[in-house]
C-alpha cells in the first residue's frame, strides 16, 4: 500500500529530472550591446560556461570619427587630403570596424532594441539593463522555466 502512494511522487520525480536533463545549462551564444568596452574578465566568464559571446561597443562609430578627424587642418583641402591619407594606411582596419558597426545596427534594428546595455541570448530573447553573467544567465533560465 505505501509503494502505491509513493509510486506518483516518485513517477514525478524521474519525470522532472529527465525534463532538467534535457534542459540546456545555458545559453549558446549571446551577444552584447554596450556603451563602452567591456573589461575581458567579463566576457572570460561567459566563454568558460562555454557560451559563444559577441561584444559590439556602440561608440566605436564616435572612435572611428574622432580618430579620422584629430589635429585636422582649418583648411578644408588639407583635412580633406590628411583625412583621406588616414584612411589610405588604416583601410583595412577600418573596414572590419565599420562591419562591426553595420552588423550592430542590423542587431539593434533586428530585435528593436532601445536601451542599453543589452544582451541578445541565443537570438531569442533581448535582456535589457546588463551585461553582467550572472544576471543574464539568471534570467534567460528563468525564461526557459517559462517555456517549458
Amino acid at each position: 500500500m505505501r509503494l502505491r502512494e509513493q509510486s506518483p511522487l516518485l513517477l514525478s520525480m524521474a519525470l522532472f529530472s529527465l525534463v532538467c536533463a534535457g534542459a540546456e545549462q545555458y545559453p549558446k551564444n549571446m551577444k552584447l550591446l554596450v556603451l563602452e568596452n567591456l573589461n575581458s574578465s567579463q566576457i572570460q566568464k561567459f566563454e568558460k560556461l562555454g557560451i559563444e559571446v559577441e561584444v559590439f561597443d556602440l561608440s566605436l562609430l564616435s572612435q572611428i570619427e574622432s580618430a579620422l578627424s584629430v589635429n585636422l587642418s582649418a583648411d578644408p583641402q588639407m583635412a580633406s587630403k590628411r583625412a583621406l591619407k588616414r584612411i589610405e594606411s588604416n583601410y583595412h582596419d577600418l573596414v572590419s570596424k565599420f562591419e562591426v558597426v553595420v552588423k550592430s545596427q542590423n542587431l539593434i534594428e533586428r530585435f528593436d532594441i532601445d536601451a542599453f546595455p543589452a544582451a541578445v541570448v541565443d537570438n531569442t530573447l533581448v535582456i535589457y539593463g546588463t551585461v553582467n553573467p550572472h544576471l543574464v544567465i539568471r534570467k534567460w533560465r528563468a525564461r526557459q522555466l517559462k517555456l517549458q
